[in-house]
C-alpha cells in the first residue's frame, strides 16, 4: 500500500518535471498560471541538485539527474518492499 503510494507520486513528479522541461521550449506557456504552477511544485527538487552542476552550459541537466534520482530510488524501493 505504502510503496504503491510512494511509485505513484514520484510517477507524479517524473510527469510534472517532463511537463515543465516542455514548457521551457515555449517561453510563453511557461509564463501562464499553468506554468508558474508547475515551477512551484518542480523547483523545490531541481533547486538543489543544481548547487552540483555546472551552470556554465545553456542546457539544464538537472531534470536529467532528477530522473536517474528517481530511477534509483524506485529500484531501491522495489528491493526494500518486495
Amino acid at each position: 500500500m505504502i510503496f504503491s503510494i510512494i511509485l505513484k507520486a514520484i510517477d507524479i513528479m517524473e510527469l510534472l518535471i517532463l511537463v515543465r522541461v516542455l514548457l521551457s521550449w515555449i517561453p510563453n506557456l511557461a509564463r501562464t498560471t499553468f506554468g508558474e504552477i508547475i515551477y512551484k511544485v518542480t523547483e523545490p527538487l531541481l533547486a538543489p541538485i543544481r548547487k552540483f552542476v555546472p551552470s556554465n552550459s545553456p542546457i539544464d541537466f538537472s531534470p536529467i539527474l532528477l530522473f536517474v534520482v528517481f530511477y534509483f530510488f524506485k529500484r531501491f524501493l522495489w528491493i526494500l518492499f518486495r
